[in-house]
């Protein structure tokens, strides 16, 4: 199934000319743009999403993970080919035009990024030999920037500084045996160094920060067992593997001082790894499964748990605003792609991008691995998401029963006519495998349900019925070929959100035209130009400028005057996305006005730090009206309990408070005011004083009456005077610890959505146990013991290894948060406070443990009082604000769908056919092409598909000759909805 998608040539930018040194040669046929790129649209099933994929039949491409793929403009990705000597693939996303470099270098190129503010790209090359090298696109020149030695990489981070000044680099930089990281300046011929040394930590870089500074980054530090470090010192070169034995791991992020070369580390608390973290846009939080680190303070980053859902598995930055992540997640089998917002916690699934089957080791199925583009509109990942009708498993159509004779579903496209059949909740789950037999391509027939089917589904699937729609079903084959070639991972794009609309549109009489004046939305890095719109009286609207116009206005010459005139303006980005229609301005006559219903994001985060009980909270927003007027100003908010109420400032004028009602996100109106034209500023406070208990909720904290109020196994437990960390005493347990617990009963009513600390000293060591870790054995003993408030949920790293502590005095420091109070349940209240607990699932474990001065205290809520999170402006009356930016009530204009004319066979051959049409309609964003081969599988016989982007005409490749096609092609609006398909039958020559 292979087929050549129509090109276009790639954007032009200006040439940087930046490459004093001598450039390597690259061959013409490597640099050009070729048929592999290509962008086909099509719109997920479930959630209509826009989906592109950018990948065509005959190969794909991957990006690295934790990567940031989009150029800083929006208008590229950049990715590498799967195979040991592909190139790096540079896609144009305009129309899915491809330019590949770098395959004339050996070995696999990894880890492309783009250079800031650049159409160049910065990658390695090779792994026991490597080099990174530097391509410009604009000119087609390439130079080797430094050649590594030893076991020193290029990290996924790439690059780091304002403008991309400095190479990442991490691995033995100076000798030691150790992981070192450090910079290499990318424009200068200055030598590499390592900018942290330790003589005993190993230190891995990860990502880089994309907030203006650029000066942030994750670090893993790895401190090393003494046993280990002997060995280094002796000169022995060890693996990776042999020196995490015994090691500690502590999660970390740098502040690198560019002036000095030198770096501030912060730790960050409960995080001994970072493992698919995303930054947010605006460098000031980490994020990684469910939890955020604050960045850049001068203290321990702790986490903060944002939602209450089921947290993603791998997450990507999303926009440079700082309120999205992205990440991908599949709690219940089905691959999802999810944007999550860091300021209120909401959880949203974009679309479905996979389904995972067994047999796991032969399928190429990987996590989407998602990343988003500068102006958080577009989320890059690569799936088996399939290629023909986005799917490759079965969906039924009616309910399915255990027992039932015929399983009726949707398409079973790809599946052998004859084999095994997965009902069950993928990951999640046990599942069951039944016999089928295809008949047609609709059903399943005579499938074998065994004697006994009804337990065998109740296990499976949880309940006695398959719901209709359910995506529960999948050929046993998965994602494999029906020849039982693996079917590869592709790269795709989803549409999450449209470009933000202008704002604060202003019409004015000019002469005997009409000026119009807009400002950008707040993010527009990739916003390409704007396109105007204008409506007379009751007509529909009809689109001014054939091309965008780069500026924020625009003037209609010689309107009609004889009717209202209506503009309305609309985004529009390098990719070719058309963005939302901004408000509407207007001119009646000799009047000129604007009915406006702008929306801003009201900045900061909704979730408190732990431990910053607040006692008030302020938030504040600029936002701006084009004229004169009285205005309506509305916030999506919630209240934390029943109801709160806010003070309110406009313009530092204090107005009456406004009343919030409800604990879920509604609009409520704010205030209603007289407003000039210009910029005006909102201020939002709540004055609250937390009723959190103040000091340690524990009796006898310190053990200084021996065990009174605490409960633990007699046979392991003691008091000791003689090691106490503060007083008189401490308590001692030793011998056999496992299923041995430590703790306390509080009588507390557990506040819903409320932060609690539990943190003690402790010292000692294990002397046997079985508890494992990822990296296998190991010569020195470990231990595991668990750190609990029952019963709220287990937070992160709610256990320790023996490695993080030894016969010194330590602080362990833990915090809990409860959850969101369901509707109709009663809170807790009591807890117990367990310091330390060894589960007889860890296995056997022995040793001696001190602990001594436990604390147990209330941090107050974990949100914050004030939860605003969109501001919407306008003068319009009776006005009601909708959806989640405000705007959905808005009467906007949608474009009109676009049939295809002219439609004809322009050439064949015996291998192809090429078809043409006449030009469409103005702002036509291009064209899908469907192919039907036959009538193997009647429910999905049009499987062939492609776009065209910029052109009227295309080549369909790989067919059969002297046979004859029906192909069907549909226009795409503005708004990326295809119009009424136009069908024509064509023939390969013989």
């Amino acid at each position: 199934m292979n087929t050549m998608a129509a090109t276009m040539e790639p954007a032009q930018s200006v040439a940087r000319g930046f490459f004093p040194m001598r450039t390597i040669a690259v061959a013409l046929a490597l640099c050009c743009v070729t048929a592999h790129g290509e962008k086909v649209a099509f719109r997920d099933e479930l959630t209509g999403c826009e989906m592109w994929r950018m990948s065509d039949y005959g190969t794909f491409h991957e990006y690295g993970h934790a990567a940031k793929p989009f150029s800083y403009d929006g208008r590229r990705i950049v990715c590498r080919e799967w195979r040991p000597d592909g190139g790096i693939v540079v896609i144009d996303l305009a129309g899915g035009s491809e330019t590949v470099f770098g395959r004339e270098h050996r070995g696999w190129k990894e880890n492309p990024a783009f250079v800031r503010g650049t159409n160049a790209v910065v990658y390695i090359a090779g792994r026991q030999d490597a080099s990174i090298f530097l391509y410009d696109i604009d000119t087609a020149k390439e130079r080797r920037v430094v050649k590594l030695e030893g076991d020193a990489r290029m990290p996924c981070a790439g690059v780091i500084g304002p403008r991309s000044e400095y190479l990442l680099l991490r691995g033995d930089l100076n000798g030691d045996g150790l992981s070192d990281w450090g910079l290499k300046p990318l424009w200068t011929e200055e030598p590499a160094r390592a900018l942290c040394v330790s003589s005993n930590d190993c230190v891995h870089p990860h990502t880089v920060s994309p907030s203006p500074d650029c000066n942030r980054l994750t670090l893993g530090m790895q401190t090393c067992h003494p046993d280990v470090l002997r060995r280094v010192r002796r000169g022995e070169r060890l693996t990776p593997q042999q020196l995490a034995v015994d090691s500690r791991y502590q999660a970390c992020i740098a502040v690198v001082d560019f002036k000095t070369g030198s770096a501030k580390i912060y730790p960050a608390k409960n995080a001994k790894l970072w493992a698919h973290e995303a930054w947010s846009g605006d460098g000031e939080y980490l994020h990684m499964a469910g939890c955020s680190w604050r960045a850049g303070v001068d203290a321990p980053s702790v986490p903060i748990r944002i939602g209450d859902g089921e947290p993603s598995d791998h997450c990507g930055t999303c926009g440079r605003s700082g309120r999205y992540v992205v990440g991908d997640s599949s709690a219940d089998g089905m691959e999802r792609l999810e944007l999550t917002d860091l300021w209120t916690g909401e959880m949203r699934t974009v679309a479905y991008i996979s389904a995972p089957t067994e047999p796991a080791g032969k399928i190429d199925q990987d996590h989407g691995h998602p990343a988003g583009s500068p102006d958080g509109t577009k989320v890059l990942f690569h799936s088996c998401y399939d290629l023909v009708n986005h799917r490759l498993y079965a969906i039924p159509t009616q309910d399915i029963h255990a027992g039932d004779s015929v399983i009726p579903v949707e398409t079973t496209e790809g599946f052998a006519p004859q084999g095994k059949l997965l009902i069950g909740h993928g990951y999640a789950g046990k599942r069951m495998t039944v016999s089928y037999q295809r008949a047609d391509a609709t059903h399943f027939h005579g499938c074998d349900w065994g004697t006994d089917a009804a337990a065998r589904l109740n296990r499976a699937v949880k309940s006695d019925v398959i719901r209709k729609g359910s995506h529960q079903m999948t050929d046993a084959l998965g994602r494999l070929f029906p020849d039982g070639t693996c079917r590869p991972r592709k790269d795709y794009i989803a549409v999450v959100k449209r470009p933000d609309p202008p704002r604060s549109l202003v019409a004015a009489l000019v002469g005997e035209g009409v000026r119009l004046k807009w400002n950008p939305p707040a993010s527009h890095e990739e916003i390409a130009g704007y396109i105007v719109w204008r409506r007379c009286g009751a007509g529909a609207m009809e689109r001014l400028t054939p091309d965008s116009v780069s500026v924020c206005e625009f003037t209609d010459n010689k309107p009609p005057r004889q009717s209202k005139l209506e503009y309305s303006v609309q985004a529009v980005e390098y990719s070719g996305l058309h963005g939302d229609h901004s408000s509407v301005a207007w001119v009646e006559g000799s009047r000129a006005g604007a009915n406006l219903a702008d929306s801003y994001d009201v900045p900061g985060c909704a979730y408190v730090t732990p431990g910053e009980a607040p006692k008030s909270d302020r938030r504040r927003v600029h936002f701006s009206v084009p004229i004169e007027g009285r205005y309506a100003l509305w916030a999506r908010s919630r209240a934390h309990r029943d109801a709160e109420t806010l003070r309110v400032r406009v313009d530092g004028e204090p107005l009456p408070d406004a009343r919030i009602e409800g604990s879920d996100w509604i609009w409520a109106k704010v205030v209603s005011c007289q407003l000039g034209a210009g910029e005006h500023t909102l201020d939002l406070a709540r004055e609250e004083t937390c009723s959190i208990k103040e000091g340690n909720l524990l009796s006898n904290p310190g053990f200084e009456d021996g065990l009174k109020g605490w409960r633990c196994d007699e046979t392991v437990t003691s008091v000791d005077d003689t090691l106490a960390h503060s007083g008189r005493r401490c308590i001692k347990l030793s011998g056999t610890l496992t299923d041995k617990k430590l703790f306390q009963a509080i009588d507390l009513e557990v506040k819903p959505e409320w932060s609690y600390r539990l943190s003690f000293w402790m010292r000692g060591k294990f002397t046997q146990s079985e508890a494992k870790r990822y990296n296998g054995p190991h010569p020195n003993t470990l231990g595991r013991f668990a750190m609990l408030l029952d019963p709220l949920p287990y937070p992160r790293d709610w256990f320790r290894d023996g490695n993080q502590f030894d016969e010194q005095w330590q602080r362990m420091d833990i915090v809990f948060d409860s959850p969101k109070q369901a509707p109709g349940s009663r809170p807790a209240k009591r807890i117990a406070a367990q310091p330390f607990w060894c589960p007889g699932f860890w296995g056997k474990q022995a040793g001696t443990v001190w602990i001594d001065d436990v604390s147990v205290t209330e941090l107050g809520p974990r949100l914050r009082p004030v939860k605003v999170t969109k501001l919407l402006v306008t003068n319009v009356p009776g006005y009601v604000p909708k959806g989640l930016d405000g705007r959905e009530a808005c009467p906007l204009p949608r474009a009109p769908l676009i049939p295809v004319t002219g439609l004809h066979q322009a050439a064949r051959a015996g291998d192809s056919i090429t078809l043409a049409w006449d030009a469409g309609r103005l702002g036509t964003r291009g064209y899908n092409v469907y192919l039907n081969v036959g009538d193997d599988c009647p429910a999905t016989k049009y499987f062939q598909k492609t776009s065209v982007w910029g052109q009227t005409a295309v080549k369909l490749g790989g067919l059969t000759p002297a046979t004859s096609y029906a192909a069907k092609v549909f226009a795409i609006n503005e708004d990326g909805i295809a119009g009424p398909a136009t069908t024509i039958k064509a023939k390969t020559a013989p």
